[in-house]
Parts: structure tokens; sequence; C-alpha cells
């Protein structure tokens, strides 16, 4: 797959990983331990959710730059286009023009909303891993600091939600807006890993598949 052909599909994925996000958003529920800290911040501070998350994103970059130094690469900037094109996108889904105007009132809605959203955003967060031309800054940085630490990816990432997790249910204490940690966030951590797990083989076959076939198109 040409470099030009990985930009648009990240792109794209980054759009329908946003749209997955704001159904989990929308259900009010519960959200992952990251995406709840940014929607409590946009709560207190009366900020769009994705404005905070382009930020958060931003300043990961920023923070793996601090550990790195002299290491630091031409690559890492690109999780700046990444993290701010996820923040914007995650507004353009919340805006009027997609899910802006959906009101839930029956609990089961938000549920089947959750469900959808946790179905749906691995697959997208799995093909921008699979096309190996940018990682997600949070991940990024988990993967630094493990590398420096000599700790595992999975307990520096785990680490890192549970300051998250700490500081979403802080904020709305001092806020006095509605907990972002809920029953929703429980599926969240339950689902995402595996899900991620059971759909980065299927997607890495896709674009083998793809790949081939534009090949045998050119030829």
């Amino acid at each position: 797959m040409s470099t030009l052909r990985k930009f648009i599909v990240l792109i794209v994925a980054l759009l329908l990983a946003a749209f997955g996000i704001g159904l989990q958003i929308v259900a009010s529920i519960g959200l992952a331990p990251f995406d709840a800290f940014n929607q409590a911040i946009a709560n207190a501070f009366t900020l769009r959710v994705g404005d905070v998350v382009s930020i958060m994103q931003i300043m990961f970059v920023g923070f793996q730059i601090i550990v790195l130094r002299k290491d630091t690469t031409w690559k890492l900037f690109l999780q700046v286009l990444v993290g701010a094109l996820l923040g914007q996108f995650i507004n353009l889904v919340l805006a009027d023009v997609f899910l802006g105007q959906v009101v839930l009132e029956s609990y089961f809605m938000r549920v089947l909303f959750l469900v959808v959203g946790s179905l749906w955003t691995p697959i997208f967060i799995g093909s921008i891993m699979i096309l190996d031309l940018v990682t997600m800054p949070v991940e990024s940085f988990a993967m630094i600091v493990s590398k420096k630490t000599n700790k595992l990816f999975g307990q520096v990432r785990q680490y890192v939600d549970i300051v998250f997790l700490i500081l979403a249910l802080i904020i709305p204490l001092i806020s006095k807006d509605p907990f972002t940690i809920r029953e929703g966030t429980i599926i969240s951590a339950l689902t995402f890993g595996p899900l991620l797990n059971l759909y980065m083989p299927i997607i890495e076959k896709y674009f083998i598949k793809f790949c081939n076939r534009k090949n045998k198109i050119t030829k």
C-alpha cells in the first residue's frame, strides 16, 4: 500500500473511530478512563469534548519529547496531526450533522448505543495500528515509558488508565457535573482489548488482499 493510500485510510479510520466514540458519549452511561477524563474536563469548563481530546493527545506528544529528548524523530510529529484530527472529528460527529440532535430517552437505547460504539471503535483503531504509519499518542507514550522502565507495555498502559480513572472521578466532585465513570466504563474496559485482538488479524488479512489486488491491476 502506497504512503498516500495509507494516509487516506488513516483519515477515514480516524473519522469512523470518532463516530464510535461519539456513540459512546451520546449513550451517557460511562466511558473508558481516558474518554471519561476528557468528557469530565469538557463538562467542567464548558468546552467541546473533541477540543479536549485534541489538546490531551498533543500534550502526550509533548510528554514523549520530554522523555525521548535527543532521540525524538520526525515521525513523532505525525501524532500531532492524528491527535488533532481525532478530536475535531469527534466534534464533527457530535455536532448537528450527525449525533447532535440524538436524545436517548430509554436505558435500553443508551446500552445499545454504547455496545455498538464499543464494537465499532476497535475496528478502526486496529486499522490505524495495522497501517503502521503512526501510533496514537497515549499508546506511544506508554510504549516509550515501558521501554525506559523495563516494564510491560500493558502494565504501563494500565497505570495511565488508573490515573485518568481517578481524575475522572475527582473532577465531577469539584465541578458538580454528572459522573462520566459508570457501568459503560466497565463494558469498555472489558471489551476493547479482546476485540482489538480479535479484529486485527482479520483487518491485516483484508489489507494484504487489498494490496495484492491493487498490485495485480497495476501489472
